[in-house]
């Protein structure tokens, strides 16, 4: 920058120019934005153990307990649970010796349209697919002859080890299980048989009511849980979860 001084010489005036000198200060290139969850998410095991344990469900020494999050993947973002095919929930697994790791899982159904042996609850002429409700459950390994995709499977039953599990009906076969939808299954008293934990996608059947991974999820499940686990299904819509 030019700055005009103006000295008196000789009973005349002189411009004498003077350059004012600047530091050049260079910015740092802006970082790419982060996406952020709805919901912070944890690593904490003793975090994740203490939320079960609020809802009912402490974990053993002996035994895998396994928190499913609909509504929520794996970043933290919150949305409504919808028939989609995507894993787009969360499992956090929490093991025997005190190790936490999370994988993709889809808690949903993948299909609007019932396939043979699901039910009409409404009586309508079209089979109602359907989706557990949020609860306290167990997972029972199958024997292997029983795999899917080449895959081990788990058998999901109540606490008490039926397998008919409280559920909600889609009975108008959009994409969405509505507050209408789920306060009638609710008075029905709608139930899911043959709900499994299974790898899904090609060589799988079709998802109506299962809680499903992909390969590498189904695998690594397997591998650490053993013949059985605790499941806690919630729903990040209805509770906080860490």
């Amino acid at each position: 920058m030019v700055v005009a001084r103006f000295i008196q010489v000789l009973g005349g005036w002189t411009l004498a120019p003077i350059l004012a000198l600047t530091a050049c200060v260079s910015a740092e290139a802006a970082a790419e934005p982060v996406e952020q969850g709805d919901q912070a998410v944890t690593a904490d095991y003793d975090t994740y153990a203490a939320f079960a344990t609020r809802h009912g469900m402490a974990p053993r020494s002996n035994r895998a307990l396994v928190i499913g999050i609909r509504g929520r993947d794996l970043t933290g973002n919150v949305h409504s649970a919808r028939v989609t095919r995507t894993y787009d929930d969360t499992l956090v697994v929490l093991t025997p010796d005190q190790r936490m790791f999370r994988l993709a899982v889809s808690t949903h159904p993948w299909e609007t349209v019932g396939k043979a042996g699901v039910p009409d609850v409404d009586r309508d002429g079209r089979a109602d697919v359907g989706m557990i409700r949020p609860g306290k459950y167990l997972a029972v390994r199958r024997e292997s002859s029983r795999d899917i995709a080449g895959a081990r499977t788990y058998q999901v039953v109540t606490a008490a080890g039926s397998d008919r599990l409280p559920g909600y009906r889609n009975t108008d076969q959009d994409d969405v299980y509505s507050a209408a939808e789920r306060a009638a299954s609710e008075a029905r008293g709608d139930v899911l048989t043959a709900v499994l934990f299974h790898q899904g996608g090609d060589g799988a059947p079709a998802a109506v009511g299962c809680q499903v991974l992909d390969a590498d999820g189904i695998r690594r499940l397997a591998s650490e849980v053993g013949a059985r686990f605790d499941y806690l299904l919630v729903d990040a819509n209805e509770v906080e979860v860490p």
